[in-house]
Parts: C-alpha cells; sequence; structure tokens
C-alpha cells in the first residue's frame, strides 16, 4: 500500500509539469538499462496491483488464515491446466493490459531503444523483444513469486485459480497490446496533434488512446501523456521529433539462433472443441533444422452444465524449415511429449449446502467437498506444419498452422480422447544474441 500512497502523490505533483518541454529528456551517456529506476517502477506498479487486490478481493485478504508457508507452497504446487475461473474481459483483456503496462515500464528504462517508433525497422521490433522478455519476467513474478498471487493470498490454492493462463496470455498478448497502441500512437494520435493544437484535445488522445503507456508514464513520475519520442502537448508542432529507429550503438545484423512463437489455437476432437493459446521455442541446429519445445493449453468447449475441462500439453520434437532466409517460410515439424486432462464436475446442491453452512465463518471453503477432480497424464505427440511471412527481420506472421495431435490416455465421461485438428496463428519473433 506503500507503493500506491507514493504513485497518488506522484501523481498530483504531475499536474504542474504536465505540459512537457520542447527540450529532450537527458539521456546520459550510456546505453545500459537504467536497473534501479526500472526496479523501483516495476515495484510501484506492483504495490498498486496487491494493493487493489487487497482492498477488493475478499477471498485474497482469506488467504492469510493457516499456516503461511503452507499456503504458500499449496499455491504453487496447485497449477495445473489452462482455466483458472475468470472471467474472459479478466484474462484476454485485464492480464494483456498488466503485460503491456510492465513493458512499457521496461521500454522507458531502455535507453538504445527508448525512442524507437513503431515501424519495420530492426530496432524497433529488437527494443520490443527486450520489453517482452522483461514482461514474461514481471508476469512470472506476479503469479508465483516473493511478491505475488501466491505469497499474498495463496490465490492459486483454491478452486478453480489454478490454470496456466495467464503465464501464457500476459506476456504474449501483452506484447500484440504494446505494439497496437504503438501504432495508434503513430497513425492515429499523431494525426491528430498535427492537425489540432488544443493541449485538451492532445492530453485526452494521448492518455486515453494508450492506456498502458499512461500506466507506466505514471510509474516514473511522468504525466500519463508523455512521450519519450516527441515534445509536451503544448510545445509540439508537426514534424517536431525525437524519434530513434536506427537502435543507436546496436550491434550488426546477428545470426538468428533463436525463434519464439506466440499463438492462438483451436484443436477439432472427436465430439468437441478445445480452444486455447501456447508458445514455442525455436534452437537452430544448422541452416534448416531446429530443436522445438511446445507449451500449450486449452479449455474445453460444450460442457455440460457444472463440467468443466482443461488440457495442458507439453512437447519436444524437430522442425524443418524448407527456405529459413526467405519470406514465405514454410516448415515441418514432429513433437512427442506428454498431456495433462483435468475433468472437474461440481455437485450444485452439496456447493449451496457447504457454502451455506460455512457462511459467516470467514473459513474458504475447500472445492473438493463439492466438486470432484479427475486428472490423467499420458503420451502425446503432434505432427504437422505451417508457413510463415517474414515481415521484419525480427518478425514473421505464421499465417497458418495445422497438425495432427493425438494423445494416449483413458477417456473420462464427456471428455474423449484427444485426437485431432489442430489450427493455430500467430507471430515468430527472431532473437540473435541480444
Amino acid at each position: 500500500m506503500v507503493f500506491g500512497k507514493r504513485v497518488a502523490v506522484a501523481a498530483l505533483v504531475l499536474v504542474s509539469r504536465s505540459f512537457g518541454s520542447a527540450e529532450p529528456a537527458a539521456q546520459g551517456g550510456s546505453d545500459s538499462i537504467q536497473w534501479r529506476p526500472l526496479i523501483e517502477q516495476s515495484m510501484y506498479f506492483l504495490g498498486i496491483q496487491h494493493g487493489f487486490r487487497l482492498a477488493t478481493e475478499k477471498g485474497t485478504r482469506r488467504g492469510f488464515e493457516g499456516p503461511y508457508l503452507r499456503n504458500v507452497a499449496k499455491s504453487v504446487g496447485s497449477l495445473r491446466g489452462w482455466s483458472d475461473g475468470d472471467l474472459a474481459l479478466v484474462n484476454y483483456v485485464g492480464h494483456p493490459m498488466q503485460g503491456a503496462v510492465s513493458a512499457y515500464i521496461f521500454a522507458q528504462n531502455d535507453p538504445r531503444y527508448r525512442r524507437v517508433e513503431f515501424g519495420s525497422s530492426r530496432a524497433y521490433w529488437k527494443g520490443r523483444l527486450r520489453a517482452t522478455a522483461y514482461s514474461f519476467a514481471y508476469s512470472t513474478q506476479f503469479e508465483i513469486g516473493p511478491i505475488s498471487e501466491a505469497t499474498i493470498g495463496t490465490i492459486q490454492s483454491r478452486w478453480p485459480q489454478h490454470g496456466m493462463v495467464d503465464h501464457v496470455v500476459t506476456p504474449v498478448i501483452g506484447m500484440g497490446w504494446q505494439v497496437s497502441e504503438d501504432a495508434i500512437d503513430r497513425f492515429v494520435i499523431q494525426k491528430i496533434e498535427n492537425r489540432i493544437e488544443n493541449i485538451w484535445v492532445r492530453m485526452m488522445v494521448r492518455g486515453w488512446l494508450n492506456p498502458s503507456r499512461s500506466m507506466a508514464n505514471m510509474m516514473r513520475g511522468d504525466s500519463p501523456w508523455h512521450r519519450d519520442t516527441r515534445p509536451g502537448i503544448k510545445s509540439y508542432r508537426r514534424g517536431m521529433s525525437y524519434v530513434d529507429n536506427s537502435g543507436r550503438g546496436s550491434d550488426p545484423q546477428p545470426t538468428p539462433v533463436f525463434e519464439f512463437a506466440p499463438r492462438a489455437q483451436g484443436t477439432i476432437l472427436h465430439g468437441g472443441q478445445c480452444v486455447g493459446g501456447g508458445a514455442q521455442g525455436a534452437y537452430r541446429l544448422n541452416p534448416k533444422w531446429y530443436a522445438v519445445l511446445d507449451i500449450s493449453g486449452c479449455k474445453m468447449l460444450d460442457m455440460p452444465v457444472n463440467v468443466s475441462s482443461d488440457s495442458l500439453q507439453y512437447l519436444a520434437g524437430l522442425q524443418w524449415k524448407a527456405r529459413p532466409e526467405a519470406r514465405w517460410k514454410p516448415h515441418l515439424q514432429f513433437l512427442l511429449g506428454g498431456n495433462k486432462t483435468t475433468r472437474e464436475v461440481i455437485d450444485p446442491e452439496k456447493r449451496k449446502l457447504v457454502l451455506e453452512a460455512n457462511r459467516g465463518t470467514g473459513q474458504t471453503v475447500p472445492y473438493d467437498q463439492f466438486a470432484v477432480r479427475t486428472e490423467a497424464n499420458g503420451l502425446a505427440m503432434a505432427a504437422g506444419g505451417g508457413i510463415d511471412l517474414k515481415i521484419t527481420n525480427a518478425l514473421s506472421w505464421r499465417v497458418a498452422g495445422l497438425e495432427y495431435v493425438r494423445t494416449f490416455s483413458r477417456e473420462f465421461e464427456n471428455v474423449r480422447s484427444q485426437e485431432g485438428l489442430r489450427a493455430s496463428m500467430g507471430f515468430v519473433l527472431t532473437m540473435g544474441t541480444w
């Protein structure tokens, strides 16, 4: 809560300097990441998030009851499956915005790429990849780290909040959110500013149309509408810019050695569909062959009332690219590994009775008093391919992926064998020695 108070005070102070200056902020003589302000700003943001949770979530406050270390161990150890019981708005809007805010916090403390602007330049995409890597670290800390949902409220120890969805969605879709805000800033906000000099209009479009950047700005004590790439809302005029898409001081183009491919996916199974997402890492062994590690999860659709099921899959294998240096890059892959399928059946009448019996006691009711969870682990395989379209040296669009998937594990009632076709779409981030 102390962090939250400090940020609130900082926000009030911002009014006195909110119109900005026509001069660029001092960059210093080093391109090194500014770790101290980066950590401080991240802690301010983390304090606000946990302060909000404690103030608004009764379940979080109840999480401090009982043996603390045992609760934390149970929270971390209970992680499984994909879904965590949150609304789609929370998982696929709120958490990506968190990912974008933490990425912007990194970007504003990365002098080498702080003033890049959306476009096809290598510097822009390299800077955003660095920011996404930090977003992944921040998200993992927020979920299960020393100052996390696992330690403050022991969230994952209770049904139905065991899923891995936030670990994947926050940094992956968060990068897409950050890139989208960058594009809006360049192609929408700047065009409005070039036509309208009214400072109140500029203030609103800069702040409201880039909400994640605005939040990150406040974490460093700047106005929400601050920009590192151009002057403030009072002094900006058409063509005034501090943009540096050269990646000043950056090294020559390295040989790509690693690819990271986040994706959205849907699987058509016998008698149902499973929708979710995943990510794949590929390490280059030679010009055409890659070693691949793939992790994904999905939630079963069309389940009966009071029945839910999800799947977590972890695979490894080889990928072959026919034309790795071309603009269009088809690939084939074969992966083997494991799959964990979970089914939960809730007895609504028993749930009602148990909750009624515990009303007013302040105790957290274990979900196994009114629900039955069944798990099955088994071997899994995936074979197929796809095609990527190169956008820049750092980024490709995975236009389509199609694989045959098969899980060798027992079936549940209402949950049939996971055999079918998986279609996917996403991006491929190509990294070298950075």
